[in-house]
């Protein structure tokens, strides 16, 4: 194993790892310094950051640094020497990048008392190069070991980095980066209980975060989450050969995606992974959201919350941890996982873990494939071609073919679904009755629709065909489904009928993809069957374009509403009074600005109220982080915290007005979604969803219906309007609003010049 003395690594290693450490973000730079503070076993890390002057400090009590003049060279490291030390790495830096990287982009100054010596020493580092001797410090004297990394006017050297940090508005900026130290910090913590964060604005002398040392994982979330969650979570534990994984999974859902997080050893799992969608698709099988109704979420400050709006993901913890992985192996492939060599090992472990939390928690419904990318059957281009099936999914026996055998198929039994599922609400005293197959809830049995008599699925008829063609006979239609009997022989005979002629071939050819050119300047028929509006392309393809007419005028208002209308705002006499019942939101509200930025932008002002909040959010954390008390939010020693709306979308106002928790529901669910952001683009562009859903509801229940008839003017100027949408090919729901339809009149030609006239069916 290699000392804890910083050397430079051998030549045949360097050519190994080829690779070199760039930092870009006051964030990254941050987590190298972290990662280096736990390599060093610390057990208190304290950072301090300042944004507008680009400074940060990281202060850890880890073992520090024995020989300090090595610091600032690349390749130069303590971890890793010779390459067999490489297979058994279990620590974050290996390559000697991290520090080199950052004393080549700032003026850094180094502090550090190894555990071995008495002395404190120190040195200043600018252009990768040292800035004098390094000596005994004059000034600090560190009464035990520890390093303290001071990192001044980073990216000094690059310009444009600078830009892209303070292009926006400072105090947006301030904020994104400060919630994504505080995500980082948060990842960190999860892993390592035992080790207490600090995170300090400096330029404001503000904690911002505090995590304490605890003895488990779930104590650790507990604080970040700000409140006792212990109750709600289950833990599960899997091991396959040398691969152990535990996992936390909780009961309750939450907000946003924030508090998902899956680890392989000591590595957060990018949320972009494919292991992170085959949990998400496990919950949404489920009946993870429905039976949790509108109780079931977990807040910011971590207790139960309701709204129309806001959404329900779902909270868990994943840690896998193999021996034989080496940091070098997973870091490697940590971007693109799918090709790490154990990586189907570990999604199947953790598909079992979570389907067994559902079979535990009576959460599961069904089972899906999660499989992110399935495998498409592959048609090669002359079974595609020859193929004489009229219905790809049905195998139908052809008109040469001659059944030899038919057996009988048993009567199905019929399955009864479970009529209804009780759940007693603590707070209003009330038995409900839900439906376990909608989530719907009632209070009365009776309510509930009758369950619906399953069917399962019959078993495939043994038909023995006999072709009179050999070249059929070659296609493999052993995956094919088949139907039942009797539809196949009305198939069979329908196909003999002299008016009807089998299509060749069920894969077209051609395709086209319609723009709003098409729509500009195609010539309009007529109105068909009082549902669709039809247009013929101007050009030799012999196209149609078939426009649903709901969808069209659904689409067109929606966005009229949107660009127009959503301006238009209502003032409120008297403001709509809205308690906020975590002090985290409110304090979340008041201090990140781009969320009433954003509101405002959509209309909707919002008057936060001026008390002591500071007090109260102090009093709050002080009670709820100490041992003696468990005391919640809901209690009535809290005094809950209302703001006041003063103006709303004049669209909205009817539904707002007269449903103020559903006003509320809008506004926290925004609120979620903006603290997962950091595209400021996105942020101020994005309409609040519950927004949106209302004007989506206005959209469909005005807009013109089936069965209404249209002159062609009318027909004329919903065409004009939908070529000036920004997507006018799809409803207000994202359903498809227009196809093309392509006219080939050449194969019907080509039958019926090959097919012999039947004249005996002329005579009388």
């Amino acid at each position: 194993m290699p000392s804890d003395r910083i050397q430079l690594l051998d030549t045949t290693v360097i050519r190994q790892l080829r690779s070199s450490l760039v930092i870009t973000s006051i964030t990254q730079c941050i987590k190298e310094l972290i990662e280096n503070a736990l390599d060093a076993k610390a057990t208190n890390i304290d950072i301090f950051l300042d944004i507008e002057k680009f400074s940060l400090q990281v202060n850890d009590d880890g073992v520090g640094i024995q020989n300090l003049s090595r610091i600032g060279q690349r390749h130069v490291t303590s971890k890793c020497h010779t390459l067999s030390d490489i297979k058994q790495l279990k620590t974050y830096g290996y390559r000697g990048e991290a520090l080199a990287a950052i004393v080549n982009e700032s003026l850094t100054q180094i502090i550090t008392r190894h555990y071995l010596s008495n002395d404190t020493f120190e040195g200043f580092w600018r252009d990768g190069k040292a800035l004098g001797e390094i000596c005994a410090s004059k000034h600090t004297k560190k009464n035990r070991s520890g390093t303290n990394v001071v990192v001044r006017d980073l990216f000094y050297k690059f310009p444009v980095r600078r830009r892209h940090i303070t292009a926006s508005s400072s105090s947006y900026q301030q904020v994104v980066i400060f919630e994504s130290v505080k995500r980082l910090i948060a990842t960190f913590a999860i892993l390592f209980p035992h080790v207490g964060f600090n995170l300090v604005d400096n330029a404001r002398s503000i904690s911002l975060l505090t995590l304490k040392k605890t003895n488990s994982t779930i104590q650790t979330f507990k604080q970040i989450l700000s409140q006792d969650i212990t109750k709600h979570f289950q833990t599960l534990s899997m091991q396959m050969n040398n691969l152990k994984m535990k996992a936390y999974y909780s009961t309750k859902s939450y907000p946003n995606k924030s508090h998902q997080y899956i680890y392989l050893n000591n590595y957060l799992v990018p949320t972009s992974s494919d292991l992170y969608k085959c949990v998400s698709d496990l919950f949404s099988a489920s009946q993870f959201s429905a039976a949790k109704g509108e109780q079931g979420r977990i807040t910011a400050s971590g207790q139960s919350g309701k709204g129309r709006f806001i959404q329900k993901y779902p909270i868990y913890i994943i840690k896998c941890v193999c021996d034989t992985w080496s940091s070098y192996d997973i870091s490697l492939y940590l971007e693109m996982l799918d090709g790490f060599y154990d990586y189907q090992n570990i999604k199947t472990m953790i598909i079992g873990a979570t389907n067994q939390f559902l079979d535990q928690a009576g959460l599961a419904r069904e089972k899906v494939d999660v499989d992110p990318k399935p495998k498409r059957r592959k048609v090669d281009k002359k079974t595609r071609k020859e193929t004489v099936d009229p219905y790809v999914a049905h195998s139908v026996a052809s008109s040469h073919s001659h059944v030899s055998e038919i057996i009988q198929e048993e009567k199905p039994q019929l399955q009864q679904q479970p009529e209804y599922l009780t759940w007693w609400d603590p707070n209003k005293q009330t038995m409900f009755y839900i439906d376990p197959i909608t989530g719907n809830s009632f209070l009365s049995p009776s309510q509930i629709p009758k369950p619906v008599l399953a069917l399962p699925p019959p078993p495939a008829s043994d038909i023995s065909c006999q072709s009179s063609s050999s070249r059929h006979s070659n296609i493999d239609r052993s995956h094919l489904k088949t139907t039942n009997t009797q539809s196949k022989l009305a198939l069979d005979l329908l196909f003999k009928n002299d008016t009807l002629w089998p299509p060749k071939s069920p894969f077209f050819e051609t395709s086209y993809k319609l723009s709003k050119q098409d729509l500009q300047n195609a010539t309009l028929l007529d109105q068909i069957d009082k549902k669709f509006i039809a247009l013929q392309l101007n050009s030799p393809n012999k196209i149609l374009i078939m426009i649903d007419q709901h969808a069209a005028d659904e689409r067109i208002k929606l966005e009229e509403m949107i660009s127009t209308g959503i301006q238009s705002t209502a003032i409120l006499e008297p403001s709509i009074a809205i308690d906020i019942d975590s002090s985290t939101e409110y304090q979340t509200l008041k201090n990140d600005e781009r969320i009433l930025k954003c509101l405002k932008k959509w209309g909707i002002q919002i008057q936060l109220v001026q008390h002591d909040d500071t007090t109260t959010a102090a009093r709050v954390t002080t009670l709820s982080q100490s041992r003696y008390f468990d005391t919640s939010e809901e209690s009535p020693h809290f005094q809950k915290s209302k703001i006041f709306v003063t103006h709303i979308p004049q669209l909205i106002t009817e539904r707002c007005v007269a449903d103020h928790s559903l006003l509320k529901s809008i506004i926290l669910d925004h609120m979620y979604w903006v603290m997962e952001q950091t595209d400021e683009f996105a942020i101020t562009n994005t309409c609040p969803r519950g927004i949106l859903e209302i004007l989506k509801s206005r959209a469909c229940r005005s807009a013109i219906m089936f069965n209404d008839e249209l002159t062609v003017d009318q027909c004329s100027h919903i065409v004009k309007r939908l070529s000036l949408c920004t997507f006018p090919f799809q409803c207000a729901h994202g359903r498809p609003s227009a196809i093309p339809i392509h006219l080939d009149t050449s194969s019907s030609t080509r039958h019926c010049s090959q097919r012999p006239t039947n004249w005996s069916r002329f005579k009388r």
